[in-house]
């Protein structure tokens, strides 16, 4: 009993010499200042310590910032792509759409002598048989027959060979079974101008020429009007070269102003 209550009494004491002691540091702090100035004291050696501690979180959140950042990058990059690809091909259709409005008002814009023409398509064929002939999308019941003169806004293609209700096929001037009555600006003799073959490069040939007529490279070949041909001065060729034979003759060969594998649209004159 009497260690119970020893043991008692010095928890008390010891009690009250706690209270005692923090009363007089509450007293002394309130005059003195000593724990506030202790507090700053180690706030500031502490700060140091919190600036470490507290590096490798800000390092955690800067690098999640900047993936957050590029992945909101990405995705509008991806959106910005796929606007501007659809733009593109919004743009594509547009430059189509005028250069077939270009084409067709430069065909449509030809002057003529005639008021008798009708405007054509050329039907595209995948594996083309013939190299020297192209069809048209229109046929007898458009008033079409063989013998008219196809051109475009470059000269002159060819006559329609063959055609029926729907369709019509154009035997090209470079054909080996066409020819064409022409002549050059520079004088008025006139001459046939043969086909040679419209496989790359096409040409046109005329043989026998007298030295007498003027012919020089370069020069135009207009139509003459004879032939059935009833287009007159219309572009033909261009004279690419003269040959010389021992008979004392030229040899003249000619290039289409036409430019065949781009023949798209075409006038038929309907005589």
């Amino acid at each position: 009993m009497s260690l119970i209550f020893k043991k008692k009494k010095n928890i008390h004491l010891k009690f009250i010499i706690i209270i005692i002691i923090s009363i007089l540091f509450i007293i002394v702090d309130r005059y003195y200042n000593y724990f506030f100035i202790i507090k700053n004291y180690i706030d500031k050696k502490m700060s140091y310590t919190y600036v470490y501690l507290n590096k490798p979180y800000t390092i955690y959140n800067h690098i999640y910032d900047v993936y957050k950042q590029n992945k909101s990058i990405k995705s509008q990059n991806i959106l910005l792509y796929k606007k501007l690809f659809l733009k593109n091909i919004e743009l594509f259709f547009y430059k189509n759409y005028l250069y077939e409005f270009n084409n067709i008002y430069k065909i449509l814009s030809i002057k003529l002598n005639t008021t008798k023409t009708i405007f054509s398509k050329k039907i595209p064929i995948i594996l083309p048989w013939y190299s020297d002939k192209i069809f048209i999308n229109k046929g007898l019941q458009d008033n079409i027959i063989p013998g008219n003169i196809a051109i475009n806004d470059h000269g002159v293609i060819g006559q329609v060979l063959f055609t029926n209700k729907y369709v019509s096929s154009i035997l090209l001037i470079c054909s080996r079974y066409n020819s064409i009555h022409v002549h050059a600006h520079n004088n008025n003799a006139n001459f046939i101008l043969n086909g040679i073959g419209c496989k790359y490069p096409p040409l046109l040939k005329s043989e026998d020429i007298s030295p007498n007529i003027i012919i020089n490279i370069n020069d135009i070949l207009f139509t003459s009007g004879l032939n059935d041909y009833h287009l007159v001065n219309y572009p033909v060729a261009k004279v690419i070269n003269i040959k010389h034979t021992k008979n004392n003759m030229n040899i003249i060969f000619a290039q289409p102003l036409v430019q065949i594998e781009q023949i798209k649209y075409l006038l038929i004159i309907n005589t």
